[in-house]
């Protein structure tokens, strides 16, 4: 089976330089995020290409369910997933726009949820994969929502590794 990696936000930041890394390593991609044109002009500038690409946006239902359906085809089956994408908002809480907020938490947690979920099913499924979630420093020493989201992505990891020990699934 190649390789496959799914990179949620890869059309910059963190989820870029992972991007890279790993198309450098050998693995086909299928790249994330809103920004079609980024994707694509990365897609094309990568090794061991062609690359998919899938302008989707995570903070609506029905890029979280066009994400999901990808992860969980057996036709050229998604190995690796990568949880990138992450936001902020523009001020702390609660002094930032509710909107912000929102949008903030359904791209850092829900999406993440989702998507992991779905993960955990294709892969056992399987019997093979890798799941690597993108959480911050500040999940740590930080106080506000941001902190909060980042601190949800690293524990829900840490208890999705032990619900995955000897699954196959790392």
């Amino acid at each position: 089976m190649t390789p496959r990696a799914l990179v949620t936000g890869a059309s910059s930041g963190i989820g870029r330089a992972l991007a890279v890394e790993l198309a450098k390593r050998g693995w086909k991609l299928v790249l994330v995020a809103r920004d079609e044109h980024k994707l694509a002009a990365l897609a094309e500038e990568l090794p061991n290409g062609p690359h998919d690409v899938l302008s989707e946006d995570l903070s609506t239902d029905s890029g979280m369910q066009a994400i999901c359906a990808r992860i969980d085809a057996d036709v050229e089956p998604v190995t690796l997933l990568v949880t990138a994408a992450g936001t902020g908002t523009s001020g702390a809480f609660p002094w930032s726009p509710m909107a912000e907020e929102e949008m903030m938490l359904r791209i850092n947690v829900l999406a993440t949820l989702r998507l992991t979920h779905g993960a955990a099913h294709a892969m056992k499924r399987r019997g093979i994969g890798g799941i690597m979630t993108v959480a911050s420093t500040a999940a740590y020493w930080s106080a506000g929502t941001y902190a909060a989201s980042k601190s949800w992505v690293l524990l829900t990891t840490l208890g999705l590794r032990a619900q995955l020990e000897n699954s196959g699934v790392r």
